[in-house]
């Protein structure tokens, strides 16, 4: 039996590779260090922990280092701040229940090779990486690793921009054939609004004036795209008038009457849609065409710059 504060080692049952665990008390509650392959072994982690000292956060998992650095942040962090935080972390999530100071960069660069297998750009990379820092930085300053291991990451080769697809003048005429399909409907508003997916997706029935054709969006990128205000032409009326009548707070719900999250409306509604009334036979097609079909429009209409920009969201027309 080893004297009281000295810690304490445990042979576990059974046929294991690292049987021994080492354990320490820090402010009345026992830590465990890990297994080892031998008692000497955990009698030199013991030792190490008493040099260098052992703080309540060696046991945090990488799910509580992440709510510690949300908590830490929340009061300067906008809405789209947050949604940035939980889009890189949504990637390491796999990794909740591993004690942070075992993560890895290799762990790391699963997560985001994770993500470019499934399609995921260069945005969402960085985002997996920022979060992932912010979380080695906070380990670093309680003493659990000695290094920020996201800062060692090789991030994938991006892939060259393609140009810019819009929807043809004849995809819109076939879809305005269709509109009575709620999900061509909701693509249609998009390409005569300008709206961003999540702008789109953030709609409540609320923001929507019928009688004057107006939208109210709140936005999310950027300053010029917040609490913008966007009239909708009189011949997609009958767009919100149809999406009007789903059941559900949101213009375009989820089959539960609850907010439609972007990744299941591209997979399950948008793409879905194109391919069953063949509208994107070159695959080019995207959410976002819509948008810029929405300031070709306009551009090829004549519509006043100063108004493109401002219903658009753009504090520039050279990116209009």
């Amino acid at each position: 039996k080893r004297p009281s504060g000295a810690g304490t080692i445990r042979k576990l049952s059974g046929h294991r590779a690292n049987p021994w665990n080492a354990r320490v008390t820090v402010k009345g509650k026992q830590i465990s260090l890990g297994c080892y392959p031998t008692k000497t072994q955990a009698l030199q982690e013991i030792e190490k922990a008493k040099t260098s000292g052992i703080s309540s956060w060696y046991d945090m998992t990488v799910e509580q280092v992440y709510d510690h650095v949300v908590e830490i942040n929340k009061d300067r962090l906008s809405k789209s701040g947050l949604t940035n935080y939980e889009s890189g972390y949504k990637y390491l999530e796999q990794f909740k229940n591993m004690k942070m100071r075992n993560l890895r960069t290799y762990h790391i660069q699963e997560a985001i090779a994770q993500a470019e297998s499934s399609g995921i750009g260069y945005a969402t990379w960085k985002k997996i990486q920022n979060i992932a820092s912010l979380m080695c930085q906070a380990a670093m300053a309680n003493d659990l690793i000695d290094k920020n291991y996201a800062q060692l990451v090789t991030m994938p080769q991006k892939k060259e921009k393609t140009e810019k697809v819009s929807f043809t003048r004849e995809q819109l005429e076939t879809m305005w054939g269709l509109c009575s399909d709620r999900s061509v409907a909701g693509i249609l508003l998009m390409c005569y609004t300008g709206l961003r997916l999540n702008e789109f997706l953030d709609i409540k029935k609320d923001w929507v004036d019928l009688d004057n054709n107006i939208i109210y969006a709140e936005g999310s990128k950027t300053e010029a795209g917040k609490n913008r205000i966007i009239v909708v032409p009189q011949r997609a009326k009958i767009l919100l008038d149809l999406l009007m009548k789903t059941q559900g707070e949101h213009l375009y719900p989820s089959p539960s009457g609850k907010r439609c999250e972007a990744k299941n409306y591209r997979d399950r509604d948008f793409y879905t849609t194109l391919d069953k009334y063949g509208l994107n036979p070159t695959g080019e097609i995207t959410p976002h065409s819509c948008r810029h079909t929405y300031a070709m429009l306009c551009v090829v209409s004549g519509v006043d710059q100063k108004a493109t920009m401002d219903s658009i969201g753009h504090s520039k027309y050279s990116t209009t």
